[in-house]
């Protein structure tokens, strides 16, 4: 696994892992099915390697907050991990473990499960889906090129920039600003957000799946 976790999960195929091994394709089936199953193997590996929030947060919104910057630091750390958790982390053994231990302690915290899975899942994917528009922006970058200059020339040629200037100015303090204070103030207000209108949610309604599905209910 580490010749595919050092390949990457977006660029991750047989060929990259057995040109990194020195080896040929048809050695790597022995050990795995197809790219998809390499990349489910890898994937798992990597999100064994989530760090969970300290046990002293005082009550769920700094766990959120906790899992928020844990999961980005992961996403940052291991490219195309957003991509694997939407598509293929509900086959991650590893990472169903640790939504589990979210719950758990969100139930802890006072919240039912449906709660739990609900605003422990929307925390991570918000987290990685920021770590994919941080990835995105780093790559339309121009090295050496300061962020507020970039965006005014963003700006489409119709428009002269001096109609303007409040999306200019609001542009270039964005600009200034470091990803890392940027994806904590957010943060910080969507767990907000969640938790604060999490009493209206669906699920809550006494009417909600009593028709489809109530036999698989597990609470039945």
């Amino acid at each position: 696994m580490a010749a595919a976790i050092d390949v990457g999960l977006r660029d991750l195929t047989l060929q990259s892992v057995a040109d990194r091994l020195d080896v040929s394709v048809s050695g790597l089936y022995r050990y795995v099915d197809h790219r998809d199953h390499l990349v489910e193997l890898a994937g798992d590996e990597i999100a064994s390697r989530f760090v969970m929030p300290t046990d002293d947060a005082v009550d769920a919104a700094s766990y959120l907050i906790g899992i928020g910057h844990g999961v980005r630091n992961l996403a940052l750390e291991y490219d195309g991990l957003g991509d694997f958790f939407g598509r293929t982390g509900t086959r991650s053994p590893n990472w169903l473990r640790t939504i589990e231990r979210f719950i758990h302690t969100l139930v802890g915290f006072g919240h039912s499960a449906p709660d739990a899975v609900a605003l422990g899942t929307s925390v991570a994917n918000f987290a990685t889906a920021s770590v994919e528009r941080q990835r995105r922006a780093e790559l339309d970058a121009v090295e050496g090129k300061p962020l507020a200059e970039q965006y005014e020339e963003a700006i489409p040629t119709q428009f002269d920039p001096a109609d303007l200037p409040l999306l200019r100015q609001g542009q270039y303090f964005l600009a200034a600003m470091q990803a890392d204070d940027y994806f904590a103030w957010i943060l910080e207000s969507f767990v907000e957000g969640l938790l604060a209108n999490v009493a209206n949610a669906p699920w809550r309604s006494p009417d909600y799946g009593s028709a489809a599905g109530a036999a698989d209910d597990p609470r039945t």
